[in-house]
């Protein structure tokens, strides 16, 4: 393989399940509805003002089931509306339509807890406990020779032997319930400060010191790369679900899975650091949403006050806005078509991907069922006289192709990505967001704002395997 014929990857139509999945059943009840609504206008009133007000009727059925706002459905907001107002409302600590104060609401950070486990020895590691979702998961550092910096042939062996990494941690789908990495861009420090308070204090070298430093702190920035392993906690009989967090079965797991994934790592030819501890898994972690950087390890991860809004979520002294990648490149790309979004700009930003595991006997029966459910298609709209798309061979293809893959021993995996940017206010939170938008455009992705879920959504891009249904 030569740099003028570069190797070619596609990513599959929809393979993303997160926050926002499929609402086909919605629109089918949205469909039904308003045809019912019709039906019944046109059997009460009669006429031509029945037959109008059932013409409306269905037309608005259709129109709440398709027509997109934002990129989603109208009744695929429904949901998020409802939880949004009910979290608002829960917030105020009081029902509007009752005087009586109400407990305020567990918020999503709430069920996430932070502790040391692993092995009794020095070579311990943390432990993230997700109550709601009844998961452990542990942080592991990666690093490795520059992949911006390698030739086409150099890239497209780092990828397959990412791929290897990929196809031997499914054979432990038993134990493993997600694979994340995150890739995070934020501030770096000089002589370990992030502020322009150095260098001495009163005299002329020391301002023109000052100032070369506030001069080359807003153009260097730091990248970290790190891998979370995700495994199910262990069942219990007591009925409260925290109980299940509590014994030593998930953590032996999660040891045995760490070890595995490092020396997998190792073999692919990258470097990987040990498991981070307690304090450094806080510091990972502050390094995600604090303006200054945390040079030094934290105690305490979390922000102190979140306050979530319909399009941005305010943590401590910074705001954040998270997006959803609702797109992935629907043709064939290069190896390096995600360089703009993960080194391009200047940028506090974290991009997550989240990989749900699938056993193989359930892998194939969705790439088959798929596979008929594309054919099916195909073959009603050839019946009804209906074009078939660019699109939609593109899609029965990629099926095709999965299938075949999936019976030469290839792996499957779910997966969801997520990208978060911070910015010290809104106003330049939202000037990042557009430089992030076009960074997103240059590798091929379409980003979609989870308006109303932010809370969630960032924590998406927190340690913690999530995102991925």
């Amino acid at each position: 393989m030569t740099t003028d014929d570069p190797p070619r990857y596609r990513f599959g139509p929809r393979s993303t399940r997160g926050l926002i999945a499929g609402w086909r059943g919605g629109q089918i009840v949205a469909v039904a509805v308003g045809a019912a609504l019709a039906l019944g206008l046109l059997r009460s009133v009669g006429g031509m003002g029945g037959a109008t007000l059932a013409l409306v009727s269905a037309g608005a059925g259709v129109g709440v089931a398709t027509w997109p706002v934002a990129g989603r459905p109208i009744e695929s907001w429904t949901p998020t509306v409802i939880r949004y107002v009910t979290a608002s409302m829960a917030d105020g600590h009081v029902v509007p339509w009752s005087r009586r104060r109400r407990a305020p609401r567990r918020g999503t950070l709430s069920r996430l807890q932070l502790r040391a486990g692993g092995p009794g020895d020095a070579h311990g590691f943390a432990i993230i406990e997700d109550e709601e979702a009844a998961t452990l998961s542990a942080v592991l550092p990666v690093g490795g020779p520059g992949y911006a910096l390698f030739d086409e042939p150099s890239r497209a062996a780092a990828i397959a032997a990412w791929s290897g990494v990929l196809t031997a941690m499914a054979t432990e789908s038993r134990f493993l319930h997600r694979l994340q990495w995150i890739a995070r861009t934020y501030p770096a420090a000089i002589d370990g400060v992030g502020s322009t308070q150095v260098g001495p204090a009163a005299s002329v070298p020391g301002d023109a010191y000052r100032h070369l430093v506030a001069e080359t702190n807003s153009l260097i920035w730091n990248r970290e790369v790190l891998v979370v392993v995700t495994t199910a906690a262990g069942r219990s009989k007591i009925p409260h679900r925290a109980s299940a967090l509590s014994g030593r079965p998930g953590e032996d797991r999660l040891a045995v899975l760490l070890s595995r994934l490092s020396e997998r790592l190792a073999a692919a030819g990258l470097v990987t650091g040990s498991p981070l501890d307690d304090r450094e898994v806080a510091a990972a972690v502050r390094r995600g949403y604090e303006l200054a950087p945390t040079v030094a390890v934290a105690g305490w991860p979390w922000p102190i006050g979140v306050d979530s809004s319909w399009g941005a979520l305010r943590t401590d002294a910074t705001w954040q806005a998270t997006y959803w990648v609702a797109e992935w490149p629907r043709g064939e790309v290069g190896p390096a078509v995600l360089l703009p979004l993960l080194i391009g700009g200047h940028q506090h930003r974290t991009v997550s991907l989240t990989m749900a595991p699938l056993p193989p006997v359930s892998a194939v029966r969705r790439a088959e069922r798929e596979r008929t459910s594309g054919a099916a298609d195909a073959e009603l709209r050839r019946r009804h006289g209906f074009a078939l798309t660019a699109r939609a061979r593109a899609e029965q293809e990629v099926r095709l192709q999965r299938e075949a893959e999936l019976a030469e021993g290839h792996a499957a995996y779910l997966f969801s990505g997520y990208v978060n940017v911070t910015a010290q206010d809104e106003e330049s939170l939202e000037r990042s967001c557009g430089e992030v938008e076009q960074s997103a455009a240059l590798a091929q992705l379409e980003l979609r704002r989870l308006y109303g879920a932010q809370e969630e959504a960032w924590c998406c891009t927190l340690p913690i395997g999530r995102g991925c249904r």
